[in-house]
């Protein structure tokens, strides 16, 4: 869970991190989520969600406005060296 009140960007790390630190064999189709929670009170504060090497965010890349988001990363390709996770 991230929780933000004052706007952050949030960087994923890269594909092949992300993939490494899955437990057991990641292969495609795997999934993980998490969550983001604006934790203040002003309503034009936003969250910014940007993709390190090998991650796609599909979708909307900002969250704000008193909403929280449950975010859904799928492992897209899981061969050494071309990993690739999309972020919905």
């Amino acid at each position: 869970i991230f929780v933000f009140s004052n706007g952050a960007t949030f960087t994923f790390p890269t594909a092949a991190s992300l993939v490494a630190a899955l437990p057991g064999t990641p292969a495609i189709g795997d999934v993980f989520t998490f969550v983001i929670c604006q934790g203040g009170n002003n309503t034009s504060t936003l969250a910014t969600l940007a993709g390190g090497g090998g991650v796609t965010i599909v979708g909307p890349t900002t969250q704000g406005n008193r909403n929280n988001r449950v975010v859904y990363c799928r492992v897209t390709n899981a061969t050494g060296g071309t990993e690739a996770i999309s972020v919905y």
